[in-house]
């Protein structure tokens, strides 16, 4: 037995929550595949597949008339920009942590496009890690994530408090390297 949505199970017209729930057996996949590439987190992305569903329920009649492929266009659009809204919207709610850098920009579908770019920076990194000498995996381990002073990094290094800032610099050019690596094995 499958299990509908409670918007559309709460359609009083009969022919128009058949058509809904025919609808939904139809396309949910491919409603949810559109919106889980904007919305990552599962919780919102269910979030929005209903009301992306509520709003569908308003065109019912819109609906109805139009073709196959028509009427999965109209899903897609319907998905993306109701994902996108909602993501705004959740941005605006959650402003980045004021400790990171300041974002580049105040559009809020720019700050998430930059925030799921640093994820992906972040995967990358996390893939070549492993590849990183230990002298570099050190250095940005040091100073990153463990926030060590260039005093206390000189110190374990063994070398001037002057050099830690091109001993980093030389560490993240040879991470970006490997990023970049990985990047063009990703599209061989």
């Amino acid at each position: 037995m499958f299990v509908y949505p409670v918007c559309i199970m709460a359609i009083e017209d009969d022919d128009d929550r058949e058509f809904m729930q025919k609808l939904y057996v139809d396309y949910h996949r491919l409603m949810y595949s559109q919106i889980t590439k904007i919305a990552k987190d599962p919780w919102v992305a269910d979030d929005v597949l209903q009301t992306t569903l509520v709003r569908l329920i308003d065109k019912l009649d819109r609906l109805r008339s139009m073709d196959r492929d028509r009427l999965v266009n109209y899903i897609i659009v319907a998905c993306r920009n109701t994902a996108i809204n909602v993501v705004k919207k959740k941005i605006a709610e959650f402003p980045f942590d004021e400790s990171i850098d300041a974002p580049l920009s105040d559009d809020p579908m720019e700050l998430y496009l930059e925030k799921i770019e640093a994820e992906e920076d972040l995967q990358r990194l996390y893939r070549v890690w492993s590849k990183l000498d230990e002298r570099t995996r050190y250095l940005l381990e040091a100073r990153y994530v463990l926030n060590c002073s260039f005093d206390e990094i000189a110190t374990t290094l063994e070398i001037k408090p002057t050099s830690v800032r091109m001993a980093l610099t030389r560490a993240r050019r040879i991470a970006k390297k490997m990023m970049l690596q990985d990047i063009s094995n990703e599209e061989l």
